[in-house]
């Protein structure tokens, strides 16, 4: 019997185990650190036999010194073979917690063994026939533990995979740095689980703290090549010192200000990675150090700990990397687009300082109706450009002084796909793209280019129409003198729920009188 739930490995190589040391029941105990306390990581009954109810096997916590036989397992690091516990009582009078001994008769506890010392204990209750457990029988459970070790060990190493592909999600989730280094230094204090972690980046040839789990640090800097952080960042060797006094001769630092065991690790590219093409990293290939210290149990940290960040650490500098060459990119393309933009503000006299009313104004509509960060980022982005298709109207439709006719007024309803056709191919402008396309769309579904009605139109769409439509009529135009505030206020409630989404109309009648003394200052 496994407890009532399908059998996972550690189950299956337990059950497998009781077959093999011919036990009616075995258990699996881990070592949490942080309280000092083993707990039933699993336990395997034979048909037949009572096994541990789920309440034993969850509340179970057993302390490591003396006074249970799994303590004192772990404690001593040696095995017992247990057929006479008031014989036992007598080497060992601490003995306080044992089992039942009607229930338990004979009895095997071997310490599992890791790279940093035994953190499990396995234990096998009751031969199958009724004997007692020989000294044959503790060899072979001594063997079958070493065989638990190598399987936790592995476990570990696939939590470890799992916490990697964790972070890698939340990190692809997200372009903002500041997220990003939040999300190393959370990820990092669970991986290896410790008190502080911080980052560190090379900015004007100094290691800036730029996040860390003690908030009074971030922001300090550190000359490269100085102290333990600056040393690691200018020779790209990682760190370990298990105790505050092991300072070695070779090394020309000294640990300032780290408290107990620490490690410092180099966040290094590989210059064949994809998204090593930033031209500020061909003369050095670390970008900045991860500093760790303090272990929540109080011990030193281990070389284990040290490959799980080492590999940590170059997972974080290949995301940084990754998302500062993004940021590189989108500035370039955005600069080369407002430049288009500014073309078309010499282009189209009627549209002159239009963009940047028409920004400010969506923005303020968007702070009010509650958009986040990324869609008001995207309705800023549609503001500017949303005109950006005119570069390829004739300037003698741009410009008539007359009513269009009804070919020209179609060719100049093409802008806003010619526009679409121009962002298209920036990935990070695709929400923008279509706030483009759509904001030449009506509640009613009468606008172009698609058809859209109602919530159908993206709500940056509809915020922007109602910001465009607004400067529009209250702007002089070469073929019409603009309108009064009070007269475009009254077009705005005239057309909602027609041209504009009834709910926004109050709210950003709102902001026009707020603004009013700003508007009429452009109208002048």
């Amino acid at each position: 019997m496994t407890n009532g739930h399908k059998r996972d490995d550690l189950q299956e190589a337990l059950a497998t185990a009781l077959n093999d040391i011919n036990a009616e029941s075995g258990t699996l105990m881990l070592l949490d650190e942080k309280k000092g306390e083993l707990f039933i990581k699993t336990s395997v009954s034979k048909p037949g036999s009572q096994p541990l109810s789920e309440t034993i096997i969850s509340q179970t916590r057993v302390k490591l010194d003396n006074t249970s036989p799994s303590g004192l397992v772990v404690k001593l690091n040696k095995p017992l073979l247990i057929n006479d516990i008031e014989g036992l009582k007598k080497v060992f009078p601490s003995l306080t917690t044992i089992a039942n001994p009607k229930r338990y008769k004979s009895s095997l506890l071997v310490p599992v063994d890791t790279p940093n010392g035994p953190k499990a204990v396995l234990s096998f209750s009751n031969r199958s026939d009724n004997k007692h457990f020989s000294e044959h029988d503790l060899n072979l459970a001594v063997m079958l533990a070493k065989y638990f070790g190598a399987a936790l060990k592995l476990e570990r190493k696939n939590l470890e995979l799992r916490t990697f592909n964790n972070v890698i999600q939340k990190i692809n989730a997200t372009n903002d740095l500041h997220n990003i280094f939040k999300t190393i230094v959370s990820s990092g204090k669970d991986m290896v689980e410790c008190k502080n972690v911080s980052i560190m980046l090379i900015e004007n040839n100094n290691l800036i703290v730029k996040d860390s789990s003690r908030k009074s640090i971030i922001g300090q800097s550190r000359k490269l090549g100085a102290g333990a952080s600056g040393w690691v960042w200018k020779t790209g060797e990682p760190l370990l010192i298990k105790r505050a006094e092991d300072s070695r001769k070779e090394r020309s630092f000294k640990p300032l200000g780290k408290p107990g065991s620490f490690i410092v690790v180099p966040m290094s590219i590989s210059y064949e990675s994809p998204f090593a093409v930033n031209v500020s990293l061909k003369s050095n290939a670390t970008i900045g150090v991860l500093n760790f210290s303090n272990k929540n149990n109080m011990k030193p940290f281990t070389d284990e700990d040290l490959d799980v960040i080492s590999n940590f650490a170059n997972l974080a500098a290949v995301a940084i990397e990754k998302v500062k060459f993004f940021l590189e990119t989108k500035r370039a393309y955005l600069s080369t687009v407002e430049a288009l933009a500014a073309a078309i503000d010499a282009k189209d006299k009627s549209s002159y300082t239009h963009l940047k009313r028409v920004v400010r104004l969506s923005l303020e509509l968007a702070d009010k109706v509650g958009l986040s960060e990324k869609e008001k980022e995207d309705l800023h982005f549609a503001a500017l450009l949303h005109d950006v298709g005119k570069i390829g109207i004739e300037e003698s439709i741009l410009n008539k002084p007359g009513k269009l006719t009804a070919e020209e007024y179609a060719r100049m309803k093409k802008h806003v796909e010619e526009g679409v056709q121009i962002l298209s191919n920036a990935q990070f402008l695709e929400a923008a793209t279509l706030i483009v396309r759509h904001h030449h769309e009506q509640f009613s579904g009468a606008g172009y280019p698609d058809g859209l009605k109602g919530n159908e139109i993206p709500i940056g769409a509809r915020i922007l129409s109602l910001a465009d439509s607004y400067d529009a009529m209250i702007t002089n135009r070469i073929y019409r003198a603009g309108k009064s505030i009070e007269s475009a206020k009254e077009e705005l409630k005239r057309c909602a729920g027609k041209q504009f989404d009834p709910s926004l109309v109050p709210i950003f009648l709102k902001i026009i009188d707020a603004n009013i003394p700003a508007e009429k200052k452009s109208q002048i």
